[in-house]
């Protein structure tokens, strides 16, 4: 893939679809490069399809590899699953966007997408 090319594939509901193909724009429009987030697939122990993985260019040739979860009601539970998931792997950090704090009880069709992208683009790294 180039650089600032992405691929999608369907994962969750409809929002949940808009707000990856959003954060994976961001992404691109920052120049970062997406990982291949298949190992995570591979793992014999919490599996998992990851949002978004993105390696970050840093300083001195440097760069920092995260993963995006975009998560509509995130639990205890879920994060530490999302942690189990997605650690141990050379990935640096783990970020979860809390839609929750987008949405504030308003059903999800009530959102703008000028809010979303604003919401978005403010939690991305």
């Amino acid at each position: 893939m180039m650089k600032g090319e992405f691929v999608h594939h369907n994962h969750g509901d409809r929002m949940h679809n808009l707000a990856i193909m959003i954060v994976k724009s961001i992404c691109a429009e920052r120049g970062y490069s997406f990982l291949d987030p298949r190992p995570f697939k591979d793992k014999a122990i919490y599996p998992g399809d990851p949002d978004v993985c993105v390696r970050i260019p840093g300083k001195q040739g440097n760069y920092e590899n995260r993963i995006i979860e975009i998560e509509t009601n995130p639990t205890t539970a879920s994060i530490t699953k999302k942690r189990n998931q997605f650690s141990g792997d050379g990935i640096t950090d783990l970020i979860i966007i809390d839609m929750r704090k987008l949405v504030k009880g308003r059903d999800w069709q009530a959102v703008k997408v000028g809010d979303l992208y604003a919401f978005l683009e403010l939690w991305t790294p």
